[in-house]
């Protein structure tokens, strides 16, 4: 929140849990973002569709905030053509992990991207991975209790459920902070 007096993230990088006086949270998501299709109006649109993702909790909010510069402990996102070394248009590292490809050459790339960059705080996938077709696609049907407009399970979706933001809060990896 670029207020060093209230709040101690020293390299100001990490994914941060921070917990308000008022009672509200924020997931605070930094990025910086790589590659040839790394523009500033597709930064724009990337971290307005993951700030504008529905979830039940009124009290948590997302803020996706892309910097200038890369640091040890950034979360790196690579916005260039083509799927780098995913099996499709996007991929982590890891779950909770701070590396991400996303194919800048796709229509979808704002939703690719948005799905990826949810994986940084460690928001698992909600689908269950089904065989390839006929056209060598990925294909998956949704966890029980998740449906298609879960970010998690379709990358089209708008929507994730409050245990996933559990899963961001839980991440060993996301720092927590309260607001003092």
């Amino acid at each position: 929140n670029n207020n060093p007096y209230k709040f101690i993230d020293p390299n100001g990088l990490d994914a941060t849990w921070i917990q308000h006086k008022d009672g509200t949270s924020t997931l605070v998501i930094k990025i910086f973002a790589s590659g040839s299709g790394a523009s500033e109006d597709l930064k724009s649109q990337i971290e307005n569709h993951v700030e504008n993702v529905q979830f039940p909790r009124s009290d948590v909010k997302i803020d996706v905030q892309f910097v200038d510069s890369p640091g040890r402990r950034i979360n790196k996102l690579d916005l260039s053509p083509g799927n780098a070394n995913c099996r499709d248009s996007g991929c982590v590292n890891r779950l909770g992990g701070n590396k991400g490809h996303a194919d800048s050459s796709r229509s979808d790339v704002v939703e690719v991207a948005s799905h990826e960059i949810l994986h940084f705080p460690g928001i698992n996938d909600a689908y269950i991975e089904g065989p390839e077709d006929s056209n060598g696609n990925r294909t998956g049907i949704p966890k029980p209790g998740y449906d298609r407009t879960n970010i998690m399970t379709d990358r089209r979706g708008n929507t994730l459920k409050d245990e996933q933001l559990q899963e961001a809060y839980k991440n060993r990896s996301t720092k927590k902070q309260v607001e003092k």
